[in-house]
This record gives structure tokens, sequence and C-alpha cells, in this order.
């Protein structure tokens, strides 16, 4: 009897620590959804080059953090899915508007800044939809986290 309550504590503990590992990569993806979300929102105000740098690098910051997650659960897998689809989306648009805005230079035709601003407002709602994604997926972790616990 005492051996079979130790292999049962000894696997739920390990599950446990799987889902905590699950758990502390969801956070540092939503760590880096944060900063893309502020990185993107300083380069449509200040067209600088540092955000930009800073926004590419979180950015694969973010891929490798992905890379490898897997879930058992299949809402979990799509909100992941769902998570690097609207990443990828995000890093295109914000190339895209940083082509624009070094293309345009100093031009300021009216079609330029329409296009701009068609852009800008794509990234930011892919920043948004990223957000919402990456809080969900947290909840269901947290939830898995309690339920094995």
């Amino acid at each position: 009897m005492a051996l079979v309550i130790g292999l049962a504590l000894l696997l739920s503990y390990a599950r446990i620590q799987a889902a905590q590992t699950k758990g502390q990569t969801v956070r540092r993806i939503q760590t880096s959804v944060n900063d893309l979300n502020d990185l993107s929102r300083s380069y449509l105000l200040y067209h600088e080059q540092r955000p930009q740098q800073q926004f590419l690098a979180e950015y694969d910051s973010l891929a490798r953090s992905m890379a490898d997650l897997q879930f058992a659960s299949p809402e979990q897998q799509q909100l992941l899915s769902n998570i690097r689809g609207n990443s990828q989306s995000m890093q295109q648009t914000f190339l895209k508007l940083v082509s624009s805005y070094e293309r345009a230079g100093s031009a300021d035709s009216a079609i330029a800044r329409e296009a701009e601003d068609r852009l800008a407002g794509q990234l930011l709602t892919r920043s948004r939809d990223l957000l919402s994604d990456t809080s969900r997926l947290e909840t269901r972790v947290n939830d898995e986290i309690i339920a094995t616990q």
C-alpha cells in the first residue's frame, strides 16, 4: 500500500513539475508579447531605430520560447497556434510599416500616409489579439496546474 501511494505521489509530482514548467514558459511568452506591444507603440510614435531593433530581438526571443512548446489539451494547443500565427503576422506587418516609413522618408504623400495608417491599425489589432490569446492561454495553464495539484 505504501509503495502504491509513494508511486502515485511521485507521478503526480512529475506532472506538477511539467505543468509548472509550461506555466513559466507561457508567462515568458506573455511578457514578450507585452514587450512587443510596447515596442510597436513606441515605434509608431517616434519611428526610431532603437524600438525597431528591440522589437525584432524580442520577436526572436518569443519565437524561441514557443518553438518546442506543446500541449496535450486541444484548446491550449489551438491558442498556442493562434499566438504563433498572430505573432508572425504582427512581425510581418511591423516590417512592412518600417519599410513604408523608410521608403517614404521625407515625402509626405496622402497615399503613403494612408497606407502607413492602415498598417499601424493592423499592427495594433494583431497586438490586441496576441495579448488576448496569451492571457487566455495563461489562464488555461494555471487552471491545469491547480487541477493537477
